[in-house]
């Protein structure tokens, strides 16, 4: 792909200094660019990325973007966190200035074939699946995107026949222009960031925007079951493949009837793939993550017999319904990627044990209601904690037990005090982490951390 623009000696400016925003900078110092990254964070707390970029030649501003240097900028690239509706954003677009993401930043320079998956939920456990798949069918690919190494650090080594998969969130796709996947995953569309967006018709609209630049040649995946994919589908450029844990496909996809995952595919006719028992991950919404996986793997060739092996194998990543410990019959739960109240619907539909459920953080104005009948069936007591404690205590009053507690280890402690044998404590919080941490990775290692302090206790105590 061609860049839009020349970069050599332009003037570009970076918003944000996290990986995204350090990797972008050193691509662009690479070719020649002007380059000034901004950041609102202090020098002291951005010390890692100083030391990575200077020697690159990149200038570095702290303390917020300078309305100065975004007056001299002939490109911005934003990082995911910057908020588009910042008055210097639209100043700048006013004078014509192009503001894209570092995802975009990447397709410029990728001469390889993209796999892009996005989605409320579920993204990161199946791009994770998706790339062991790929590496189990003797295939190269990279891994790249939202949760892990950025697109623009690995951009230019994906060879032309290569593949690189990338974990796609709606605030890289808002400032696409170009950006087009060959293969195309939108996984589900609920509720989440309305913090940031309008409603939920901008929402949808930035992750369909995954799909825009696409041609006839390429491929759409969905989620039959979701609600908005009807309409995505009738608005796909090209070829459309469907998964559903209900329901066969109109044309192409893959389902689960009478227990047993099957698939309908051009070329190769249809046929069973395996038992939907057999999977290790749990719960309903991964049996979601490996349909769409497993029609990933048909548009790319794999062969059929070869996912069955790794589908079995496969446990998960970190954060996502991560089984962390049993203590005294009870199961410790860490979900720390839920960070949505869809996420939360998902996770406590995925175990029959009776829950110990711990909620709480910053909110982005989720539907904390819309949980009272699963709260009512499926757990015994809810642990608010954060700054989200109150909001979510009033939306789910009278239907069960609630304790209150200010930080995450004492939530674990008393929700650890509150359950009995056979229980799960389920960390899966529901809203953001940034109240306390930096990201839901340092959240969910605290919980983790937490957890096995209390396996150390217990082993004091049998000694």
């Amino acid at each position: 792909m061609k860049p839009l623009m020349e970069l050599k000696d332009r003037n570009v400016l970076v918003m944000g200094m996290a990986r995204s925003g350090c990797a972008a900078a050193a691509l662009l110092a690479g070719h020649g660019a002007r380059v000034t990254v901004t950041d609102v964070k202090k020098a002291e707390e951005l010390d890692a990325a100083v030391k990575e970029l200077s020697p690159l030649g990149v200038e570095i501003e702290t303390n917020g973007h300078h309305p100065d240097t975004l007056k001299s900028a002939e490109l911005i690239v934003i990082s995911p966190g910057v908020p588009l509706d910042q008055p210097v954003l639209a100043e700048a677009k006013e004078r014509g200035v192009m503001i894209i993401s570092e995802l975009e930043l990447g397709y410029w320079f990728c001469r390889g074939r993209i796999i892009a998956v996005t989605g409320t939920n579920g993204k990161t456990t199946t791009v994770h699946l998706l790339a062991r798949i790929l590496q189990d069918a003797g295939l190269t690919c990279a891994l790249a995107g939202n949760m892990g190494m950025p697109f623009t650090a690995v951009a230019e080594n994906i060879p032309e026949k290569g593949i690189v998969i990338l974990e796609v969130s709606s605030f890289q796709l808002e400032t696409v222009k170009s950006f087009r996947p060959q293969v195309a995953v939108i996984l589900n569309i609920t509720p989440d960031h309305l913090d940031r967006y309008s409603g939920m018709q901008a929402y949808i609209e930035a992750k369909a925007r995954v799909m825009r630049k696409q041609t006839s040649k390429d491929i759409l995946v969905l989620n039959a079951e979701n609600k908005f994919s009807p309409l995505l589908a009738t608005q796909a450029p090209g070829r459309v493949l469907t998964f559903s844990c209900e329901h066969p496909p109109e044309i192409e996809g893959v389902w689960v009837e009478k227990g047993k995952i099957k698939y309908r595919f051009f070329g190769l006719g249809q046929g069973d793939l395996m038992s939907a028992d057999e999977l290790l991950i749990p719960g309903p919404h991964n049996l979601e993550n490996a349909l769409a996986v497993i029609a990933i793997g048909l548009t790319l060739g794999i062969p059929v017999k070869s996912m069955p092996r790794t589908l079995r194998q496969f446990r998960g990543v970190p954060h996502r319904l991560e089984s962390v410990a049993m203590l005294d019959g009870v199961r410790f739960v860490n979900d720390s990627k839920g960070t949505n109240v869809d996420a939360v619907i998902k996770a406590l539909q995925s175990y029959d044990a009776p829950i110990i459920l711990i909620l709480g953080g910053r909110d982005k104005q989720g539907d904390f209601a819309s949980l009272r009948e699963l709260l009512s069936a499926r757990v015994r007591a809810v642990v608010l904690m954060g700054e989200a404690a109150e909001t979510i205590s009033h939306q789910i009053k009278d239907t069960v037990r609630i304790i209150r507690e200010k930080e995450l280890p004492a939530a674990v402690r008393s929700a650890a005090r509150t359950a009995r044998e056979g229980d799960v404590v389920l960390f899966s919080p529901g809203c953001a982490s940034f109240d306390q941490f930096s990201n839901f990775e340092e959240r969910g290692a605290a919980f983790c951390a937490e957890v096995k302090k209390l396996s150390g206790e217990a082993s004091k105590k049998v000694v």
